[in-house]
């Protein structure tokens, strides 16, 4: 037995044991019939059940606890500090494979971290299976020789003062947890202890007495393996002949002409079951020449099996399929997994030549490749040892192979490599699968897909000559796993993230759909894949996950469906980000049966969320309930994206195939997540997010295989090093201009599709199929030296080649030069992988530097004299060019970073004329770039008006470039540019808003004509800046932006009316941008002397409040808060200390701590007419005595009160939990610019319970002297 280390000693209140009396060593125990125990002999198996534990039966090996020996014959382990405290029962031998059952009753409550432990060998070198953070939630964790862990299982909570009976069963390295009974999961243990050792207990990470009794250890040992001779038989297809054996289901070679690939060489005979050994009764039949079927039954009472398994073989030209066909057990047990025992389905040893393994297992970090290269020679180590991975190659000089399983296990280790030595002294290296999952036992029905392994054998098929796990890696892609969606990647350039929040939408539906035209111009069609981040109720993060709750302030499903569905017309695919891990209390959805208990934090920012039993979502069908509602409030969407998911394959597996199921491709967060089904993940093609060991999938056999499959790969980051230090095949890197993280800037989006998303799309269009390295440390810099790819239709030869003198690539097509650095000239095509391939009918030309450059045309383009050049624009082709064809050659001249086309014939290329479609207003956002046109009428200094597009010159992505809007500069009289609103429904109450910034002192308006009286707004200068981090108008450096929205509220008498904007006469300049006309009734006017605001009608923002400074430009942790009781209010789970919503449905609520302006009023919203006085009150809550109310007429941008100018109210608001008004008179200024506010002097904030968040509800605003006729 191991020797322990004694940390502590035990102890009984009436006697005290010594360590020498109390020695780890005296294991053996000669036990009673009063003490219920079993006493074994050296070399019989343990069966032991002990019901009266006595002193020294349980040691101490670790932490500073004590034990306490009972009369009723329990023992009481007590726990006092957060340390690891371990004790075993040390009155048994040791055991490698059993069952250890205990009853538990907890003293206390605090039962994280408390579990039960086997194969004890010191107090580092064991495995744990039990609680994790939480009470509720299980996993398993190694200790020795490597540390690993698994996900967490959600279950029933070890409460105090109740009992609870753990069972574990523990067989090689599957573990599997009962408590009362009722199995909690099953879970497999790699990388641990595998020697016989001690059975225990842990405690950690907190104080508790637990006490401990009926304990019962029986040991398994596997079966006697049969020793029945093997009988050979062949089955054939055109390619190979396939050499089995009767006995069991193995092949034992492959055999195609004189070239031979080893299987599994000996015979074996073992199916593991639920983890456990069988030999099972074995039948054969031989169906056809090239199939067989094997039937293979198991009994065992104890664990309730009497089952028959049906397992197919069957070889198709190169491969061969093993399936379960079916699998029946007339016993109660539910088969969960089922397993080949130490078979290996290909093997290579020392004897053959050139004999290698390529083993892959999943990577994301740019320094470490996940691929392993064996060289299966006479100095092979680790003989006896074996590894799991995800894909494993093995080859010779003659045949490769290539092994795919339907495995699901943890880590993605679907594949077992075994080293070993033959009989004939050889060694070798074989390739076998882990455990098959057939159905879990939480799960009502077995999984859908049989379990399956394939195999792929492969000559020399990228005819270099050689044979090597390329030519496997070849074959494979006929055995992998299908990406449903996976064909579309390739044609997908223009990849982006449009971003809504806090209520404020800052992108609604309509204008992102203009954006797609928009984007369409300028890329002359290109594919676009737009992901719709916080496209459901407040936004981004909120009300997850109430998958159909489309948020109306964007615009509804309405509009969302008139996106997707003009959208799909400009090549454009749409999806939707959603959470499947957390929840946040205002979802409709949410409820403590949902989630992992009212402790189980999450991301926090608007609201706190709560993590989400995952399992049980799956299991009961909530989640594919909320993904119907999804479906049906956006048919036609595209593709889904699964944030922050953490889970392993299994479950990621079942989700996935919950999208795709809907029609839904799958697209994640992070860079290795979903790897079975993902197409994009984020963090892969974003620098700015996980760091250099957070990207892309960093594996040369993993994107040799799936290139063409998924934006999934290790991007261009040359400071990053190692495989990102200029990867040949590119990287696919997001970029934007809808609001991600401030994304403004259009011209940087254009530069990095063009410069770096085009190429790497291009490439996508073919298979890898020859990769060459050069020597060197792959962890330093990337050795890619040169990747050939190939049409897999048509026989097109793509070769992209290192430059001797740089990091740069030249890449060819059929051996013409089509890319050379960053100057190219890409024929380019719609690629499915089905079809054979079109020639393409345009070609895209880019020079960063700009220059003349000299190009050899496709083949397709043999005999043309001619060729046609436009340089592109985001209002379309421009600059048409007629260029002569000269020996199949043209000579092009370019601007720096500008895109161009080039085609065949003259021609307009794509146009928009239907700008806006939906919206009731034509060309909202003014992004036809201009206002002479059929639909606009300018009155006035006409000179004074254009389009104006932002042009900060530099590629941060939030500057400001590119964006159109409506330009009113220094007029010289009164000037207005009015449209026609269409579209409406008589007597429906509608809003027209506009964003403004006037840069005068004069007065700039919105007017609307027609309705059932004149309703008109206007604003002076603007003094509040943009803050909101996703507004398109957000400020920046160099870009002091004040743009916010104006609004006028008015009734339809018909279906039309007229929008007028207007700046008065005189000098400076006013801008108008993104026009909105929104159906709905606002009651704020209650009166000719009242305003209210309840929140309970809101056209966006939180109106008649904008936000201010006290997170800088950021998504505010500032936004309408919906009232779901009683989790978003008071009292919740015994620790919510405000309300969420103190009156109807909504409030405001602030959730941030940070001192400066929360949120102000600006004139345009509530105008304090000069000299008129206005009692103002509102209600509120909060626990923070760091507010004020102020109000003030002068610029306000400071985190500190004492900064402020122009205050005429400065008042600390009382801390209370319960609601409070509070009331001040105001009066307004002469300057016009009067408004009210909200200060914080900053304060702690616990998101969970609420401290410190502020409350508010119900404002209202009464002038106290009549307002005169002017001043209406």
């Amino acid at each position: 037995m191991p020797t322990l280390q004694v940390e502590a000693e035990t102890t009984n209140p009436s006697v005290t044991i010594s360590p020498e009396e109390n020695e780890v060593n005296q294991i053996v125990k000669q036990t009673d019939q009063q003490d219920g125990g079993t006493a074994t002999e050296e070399g019989e198996l343990v069966d032991i059940t002990d019901n009266k534990l006595e002193n020294g039966d349980l040691k101490i090996i670790s932490g500073d606890g004590s034990v306490t020996y009972n009369e009723d014959g329990s023992a009481t382990f007590h726990v006092t500090s957060t340390q690891k405290n371990r004790i075993v029962y040390n009155q048994v031998k040791e055991i490698k494979n059993g069952i250890f059952e205990a009853d538990i009753t907890p003293e206390t409550g605090v039962m994280n971290r408390f579990g039960l432990i086997y194969r004890v060998q010191s107090p580092s070198a064991y495995t744990y299976v039990g609680t994790g953070d939480r009470n509720n939630l299980y996993f398993g964790e190694t200790f020795g020789p490597s540390n690993s862990w698994t996900d967490m299982t959600s279950n029933v909570p070890l409460e105090a003062n109740k009992t609870y009976h753990l069972r574990l069963k523990f067989m090689d390295d599957e573990a599997t947890l009962y408590i009362n009974d009722q199995k909690v999961n099953s879970w497999t243990l790699t990388g641990g202890v595998n020697q016989a050792g001690l059975l225990g207990f842990e405690k950690s990470r907190g104080a508790a007495n637990i006490k401990i009794s009926n304990i019962k250890i029986k040991e398994n040992v596997p079966p006697q393996e049969p020793n029945i001779p093997p009988i050979e038989d062949t089955l054939t297809s055109d390619y190979m002949d396939v050499m089995i054996d009767q006995v069991f289901p193995r092949v034992i070679e492959y055999r195609v002409g004189d070239k031979v690939m080893d299987g599994q060489k000996t015979s074996v005979y073992g199916l593991k079951v639920n983890g456990k050994l069988y030999y099972p009764e074995v039948s054969f039949e031989k169906l056809s020449k090239s199939e067989a079927l094997y039937t293979l039954k198991v009994s065992d009472e104890y664990e309730n099996l009497d089952a028959a398994f049906k397992v197919s073989l069957k070889v198709k030209k190169n491969k061969v399929i093993y399936t379960f066909e079916e699998i029946k057990n007339s016993g109660s047990a539910k088969i969960e997994t089922v397993e080949f025992a130490d078979m290996n389905f290909i093997s290579v040893n020392s004897a053959q030549a050139n004999a290698k393994a390529k083993l892959t297992n999943l990577s994301s970090n740019v320094t470490k490749p996940g691929d392993v290269d064996v060289t299966v020679d006479s100095s092979l180590g680790g003989i006896g040892n074996s590894e799991s991975y995800y894909t494993a190659f093995l080859s010779t000089d003659s045949l490769s192979a290539g092994v795919w399983s339907s495995s699901e296990v943890n880590g993605y280790r679907n594949l077992v490599a075994h080293r070993y030595e033959n009989e004939d002294g050889t060694k070798a290296v074989g390739i076998g699968s882990s455990q098959l999952y057939y159905q879990r036992a939480f799960m009502p029905e077995p999984q859908s897909n049989k379990p399956t392994v394939k195999i792929a054998i492969a000559d020399d098929m990228n005819n270099d000559n050689e044979v090597d796990w390329q030519d496997g890696a070849i074959a494979y892609r006929e055995i992998m796993q299908y990406i449903p969606g996976s064909e579309d990647v390739n044609n997908l350039v223009g990849t982006r993230i449009a971003m809504n929040f806090g209520s404020q939408a800052q992108q609604p539906f309509l204008k992102t759909l203009d954006h797609v035209k928009k984007v369409a111009l300028a890329t002359d069609g290109l594919g676009q894949s737009v992901l719709l981040k916080g496209y459901g109720n407040e936004g981004h993060d909120s009300a997850h996950p109430d998958y159909g709750n489309v948020g109306e302030r964007i615009g509804g499903a309405a509009d969302l469906q008139t996106l997707i569905r003009e959208g799909h017309k400009y090549n454009s695919e749409f999806g939707v980000h959603i959470n499947a891990q957390e929840t946040y209390p205002e979802a409709k959805a949410f409820s403590e049966d949902l989630i992992d208990g009212p402790n189980s934090r999450g991301w926090g920012w608007l609201d706190q969320s709560y993590t989400i039993n995952k399992l049980k979502d799956l299991y009961s069908g909530t989640r594919a309930k909320r993904l119907d509602e999804l479906k049906e409030a956006a048919p036609g969407l595209d593709f889904v994206y699964l944030d922050v998911w953490y889970q392993d394959q299994w479950e990621s597996n079942r989700i996935s195939e919950q999208f795709l199921d809907r029609g839904w491709r799958v697209t994640t967060e992070f860079g290795k997540a979903v790897a079975n089904y993902s197409t994009w993940q984020h963090w892969a093609t974003d620098k700015n997010y996980g760091g250099p060991a957070n990207k892309g999938i960093n594996s040369e056999v993993l994107r040799f295989i799936s290139n063409h499959q998924k934006d999934s790969w290790v991007l261009n980051w040359p400071e990053a090093g190692g495989t990102a230090d200029h990867p040949l095949l590119g990287g696919f890197e997001l970029a934007g201009f809808e609001g991600w993280q401030s994304d403004k800037n259009t011209d940087q989006f254009i530069r990095m599709t063009f410069d770096t998303n085009v190429p790497t799309k291009f490439l996508q269009k073919y298979y890898v199929n020859d990769w060459e390295n050069s020597e060197g440390d792959k962890e330093k810099t990337n050795l890619e030296k040169e990747i050939t790819l190939k049409d897999p239709s048509n026989g097109d030869e793509v070769v992209v080649t290192r430059k001797d003198n740089s990091r740069e690539r030249v890449i060819t097509l059929n051996g013409n030069i089509v890319l050379d650095e960053h100057a190219y000239l890409i024929p380019w095509i719609k690629q499915d992988f089905t079809a054979l391939t079109p020639d393409s009918e345009k070609l895209y030309h880019w020079n960063l530097k700009g220059g003349t450059t000299t190009w050899s045309l496709p083949d397709e383009y043999a005999g043309a004299s001619k060729v046609y050049v436009y340089k592109l624009t985001d209002t379309g082709r421009k600059d048409a060019q007629k260029v002569k064809v000269v020996q199949n050659q043209i000579t092009l001249k370019a601007d720096a970073a500008t895109p161009y086309i080039v085609v065949p014939k003259k021609e307009k290329g794509l146009q928009v004329g239907n700008w806006s479609k939906d919206a009731h207003v034509y060309d909202t956002g003014f992004n036809s770039g201009t206002v002479k046109d059929q639909y606009t009428k300018v009155a006035g200094d006409k000179n004074a008006v254009s389009v104006a597009r932002t042009s900060q010159k530099k590629d941060d992505h939030t500057l400001s470039s590119g964006d159109y809007y409506l330009s009113m500069k220094n007029p010289a009289r009164n000037t207005s540019v009015s449209r026609t609103i269409t579209d409406l429904e008589r007597g429906k109450d509608y809003v027209a808003e506009v964003y403004v910034e006037n840069n005068s002192d004069v007065k700039a308006g919105i007017k609307v004509n027609g309705g059932a009286k004149a309703a008109s707004n206007y604003s002076l200068r603007s003094l509040q800046k943009n803050y909101v981090k996703a507004d398109s108008h957000a400020t920046n450096d160099g870009y002091d932006s004040k743009m916010q929205r104006m609004q006028v509220s008015f009734t339809a008498t018909s279906n039309k009316a007229e929008l007028i904007l207007s700046r008065e006469a005189g000098k400076g300049s006013t801008k108008f941008d993104d026009i909105r006309i929104i159906q709905k009734s606002l009651k704020n006017k209650v009166s000719p002397t009242v305003f209210e605001q309840d929140f309970e009608s809101v056209v966006q923002g939180i109106y008649p409040f904008v936000i201010g400074n006290t997170e800088g430009v950021e998504d505010n942790r500032i936004h309408l808060s919906e009232l779901h009781a009683p989790y978003t209010q008071k009292g919740w789970a015994g620790k919510k200390l405000v309300d969420d919503v103190i009156g109807g449905n909504w409030s405001v609520k602030v959730n941030t701590g940070n001192n400066g302006l929360l949120y102000r009023t600006i004139p345009q919203h509530f105008r304090f007419e000069p000299g008129v006085t206005y009692k103002v009150s509102f209600d509120y809550q909060t626990t923070a005595d760091s507010y004020r109310i102020i109000s003030g007429d002068q610029e306000i941008d400071v985190t500190s009160i004492a900064d402020a100018k122009g205050l005429s109210v400065n008042d600390t608001l009382a801390a209370s939990t319960e609601t409070k008004t509070a009331e001040i008179t105001v009066t307004g200024s002469k300057n016009g610019q009067t408004y009210i506010g909200i200060f914080s002097d900053g304060t702690d904030l616990n998101e969970d319970t609420g401290e410190g968040t502020f409350i508010v509800d119900n404002l209202r605003i009464e002038s106290l002297a009549p307002v005169s006729k002017s001043a209406k």
